[in-house]
């Protein structure tokens, strides 16, 4: 069955149309010119066996005052509506259907290169750009802070006058070289970090070193508190972390300011302070990293950290192991890397703190409390210097 579509407008000028037919004596009906932008309901679908359908004269049910006034005062005749073909419906007002966008066809240039192109030939390769190294390891530098320097300054100050220390004493003939596999007779002493700081001038230069490294350790570890301080739900752990590392540094201060000749007990304690608590440290750091998970980089950060506290474990056990059976050679070696691997933790801290920015307020002291009103006048007062 065929559907005729009439729209509002369309239907009402129909109407008059068939009006003025009427009168003139044409009954033939004019249909209607489709309008596009009609916004309507959609059309109903009426079924054949339900649909009324008008007879030829009967009003039209959709024609509107407006359209029978000019009727009733020409001679009060009723407009008359073209009759319908037979198997014919009339429809409510719809909007008109219009056809689907049709895609335009690509320019002329794209495709005289398309049609040009050989098949057979390979595609240009796209020039590449070497990733920068912030990119590497997802770091911006003009996001990163400052502060991410002062463990990396750390480990590198630290190793560097560490190796000057080893290669001043292997020039004065004081220990033996690292490379030696099997320790000869002579005045020459196994390469302890210990024993080649012992003599000047390389022990000047250990002393040097060891207050450095234990200053920005202790830098370091304060300034890793504060930055755990309002993440962790128990701050023992932090706390603990904290005691540990200042613990460490202390021992470091020891180490360098008393040499093994000159009192070789308070150096064992400056070493086992240095070491156990150092291990200690290590430890509770990898817990807290994986634990608080800042910036989500626990994984990355922790993983690593793990490991390394593995190793220096087993490097302090391996450590006192071969110092009791007196294979002096295998334990200087391993105290070097265990240093290294200690090292090494420390200057990891720089992935946390290139996100964070620490800052030190200084204020003018004031015996009296002052009521809000009056601090707020008196804040201009003030001076505040920022690091």
């Amino acid at each position: 069955m065929r559907a005729q579509i009439w729209g509002g407008a369309g239907l009402a000028r129909g109407t008059q149309e068939g009006a003025a037919a009427s009168e003139d004596g044409e009954d033939a009906a004019r249909p209607p010119p489709p309008l596009l932008g009609v916004c309507l309901p959609p059309p109903l679908l009426i079924s054949p066996l339900r649909e009324r359908r008008r007879q030829p004269g009967a009003p039209s049910p959709f024609v509107s005052g407006a359209g029978e006034a000019p009727a009733a005062a020409r001679g009060g005749r009723q407009p008359q509506t073209p009759p319908l073909p037979r198997g014919e419906a009339l429809l409510p007002a719809c909007p008109v259907l219009l056809p689907p966008p049709i895609a335009l066809p690509p320019p002329a240039s794209s495709r005289r290169c398309n049609s040009t192109r050989d098949p057979r030939a390979r595609p240009t390769p796209r020039r590449l750009r070497a990733p920068l190294p912030s990119q590497l390891f997802g770091m911006d530098g003009k996001k990163c802070s400052v502060w991410m320097f002062l463990p990396l300054v750390l480990t590198l100050f630290t190793s560097a006058g560490l190796w000057i220390v080893y290669f001043i004493a292997v020039e004065d003939n004081n220990i033996i070289p690292l490379n030696v596999l099997d320790r000869k007779e002579g005045p020459q002493k196994p390469p302890y970090i210990s024993i080649a700081g012992d003599a000047p001038p390389a022990s000047c230069v250990f002393s040097q070193v060891m207050n450095m490294a234990a200053f920005l350790a202790l830098v370091v570890a304060v300034l890793r508190f504060i930055q755990l301080k309002p993440k962790v739900l128990n701050p023992w752990l932090n706390v603990s972390g904290l005691v540990a590392l200042c613990l460490a540094s202390f021992g470091m201060t020891l180490l360098g300011n008393f040499q093994l000749s000159n009192d070789e007990e308070i150096h064992n304690v400056g070493t086992s302070l240095t070491f156990g608590f150092g291990t200690l440290a290590c430890w509770i750091q990898s817990a807290l990293t994986l634990k608080i998970n800042l910036k989500n980089e626990g994984r990355k950060a922790g993983i690593p950290r793990v490991v390394l506290s593995a190793a220096i474990t087993l490097c302090v056990v391996l450590y006192f192991i071969l110092m009791s059976q007196k294979f002096h050679m295998h334990a200087a070696r391993i105290q070097w890397g265990m240093v290294m691997c200690f090292l090494c933790y420390f200057g990891s801290f720089a992935v946390e703190f290139r996100h964070y920015r620490f800052e030190i307020i200084c204020s003018e002291y004031q015996e009296n409390f002052l009521s809000f009103s009056e601090s707020l006048s008196e804040a201009s007062e003030y001076q505040t210097d920022q690091v």
